[in-house]
Parts: structure tokens; sequence; C-alpha cells
């Protein structure tokens, strides 16, 4: 930062950034302000942690509810004890 807070935008991509950053500023409604932003932001990145928690649960416990019943009515059923015995049998 210089003085007066501005930013000093001497890297390789600094051109692109600029243009891209003011053609956002220009589409973002006058009465968003940067705390707003920010909010949303916050709740992205709990979102995100949240589904990564989701994913990491779910590996550990096996799959969801959801899924493993969708799974179950898809799929028949295993032989029942009685007949893979009398399979043996024969």
């Amino acid at each position: 930062m210089t003085e007066g807070g501005r930013r000093e935008m001497t890297f390789l991509l600094a051109g692109v950034e600029r243009r891209v950053l003011q053609a956002l500023a220009d589409r973002v409604p006058r009465t968003i302000r940067s705390n707003h932003l920010t909010a949303i932001g916050i709740l992205g990145a709990a979102g995100a942690g949240g589904a990564y928690a989701l994913t990491r649960s779910a590996a550990r416990n096996g799959p969801s509810t959801a899924i493993t019943s969708i799974m179950s009515s898809t799929r028949s059923r295993p032989p029942s004890s009685d007949s893979v015995s009398a399979c043996r049998r024969t």
C-alpha cells in the first residue's frame, strides 16, 4: 500500500485485474456495500466447509441414507440363507 491507502498494481496481470475489477464494480448495485460482500464470502466459506465435513463423515460412516435407499430399491435382494444352503446341497 502507498500513502493514502491506494494499491500499487505492478504485477504481470495488473492491467487485466484493474479492468475486471472495474467492470465488476460497475455492475454491482449501489445498495450493496463491502460488508454485504464479506457476509456472502463468509456464508460461502461456511457452506464449503460444511460440505467438506459431510463428505468426510459420509466416507467414515458409509453413504447417506438417501443414496442407500435409492440403491436398495434398484438392487435385487441377496439370496436368503435357506436358498444358499439349498444350492450347496445340490
